[in-house]
């Protein structure tokens, strides 16, 4: 935490993938294609993308700024 001074995340190019499309638009595809019961995302910055599992999803972050709701 101490050696990151920029925080996380990333700027918006860095949360794009190849193409056009949104890294949170290619978790919600997979989500589809895979059906999976569970998701687990380890360093979860704001929480943004457990919003999208259609079930239940886990996140842990040693940085957590998301706030339960």
């Amino acid at each position: 935490m101490a050696r990151n001074q920029q925080g996380f995340g990333g700027t918006p190019e860095e949360n794009r993938v190849w193409g056009d499309c949104h890294k949170h638009d290619v978790l919600s595809w997979l989500h589809e294609q895979l059906g999976t019961e569970l998701y687990l995302e380890i360093g979860v910055d704001e929480g943004l993308s457990l919003a999208r599992p259609p079930r239940r999803a886990l996140g842990i972050d040693p940085r957590p700024t998301a706030t339960p709701g």
